[in-house]
């Protein structure tokens, strides 16, 4: 299974890639260095998710459905008390698990956007616009494609 991690090269996203690696996982990370330094097995994704688009998990999975060919099911969120224990049960750190949770709970209750002004300031530094999700996401599938 191809797994794609986003903040993989972080204090906590590099416990999650290595947690991903010992379960036999291949694993993606999603980065702006091409140079980042990630644990051995894992495969650097050179991108950067900021955009301006709006996005929520059907949003994605249809993307990806569309680009895969095959049906992809946004499973929810509903359940971050299960989430959290599953991850403890195998084999997550608790300090890792409990981390997680609250960080998928923060996109849950705030989201995940920008307004008009941060975009405008991302762009700026950039030294251009902002790239959509499905575009980011049409470049990995030829990657995953050719993998």
């Amino acid at each position: 299974m191809k797994i794609l991690v986003t903040g993989g090269t972080g204090k906590v996203g590099t416990e999650v890639v290595q947690a991903l690696l010992r379960r036999g996982a291949s694993v993606w990370v999603l980065t702006r260095n091409k140079e980042a330094k990630l644990p051995d097995g894992a495969v650097v994704a050179i991108g950067d998710l900021v955009s301006s688009e709006m996005l929520s998990g059907p949003d994605a999975a249809a993307t990806w459905s569309k680009l895969l060919g095959k049906e992809i099911t946004y499973a929810g969120h509903g359940d971050l008390d299960g989430f959290e224990a599953q991850l403890r049960k195998t084999g997550s750190p608790s300090w890792l698990a409990y981390d997680l949770r609250v960080m998928f709970q923060g996109y849950v209750e705030r989201g995940c956007s920008n307004t008009e002004y941060q975009t405008a300031r991302f762009a700026a530094l950039l030294g251009h616009q902002p790239r959509m999700y499905s575009g980011f996401a049409e470049e990995l599938a030829k990657e995953w494609a050719a993998a």
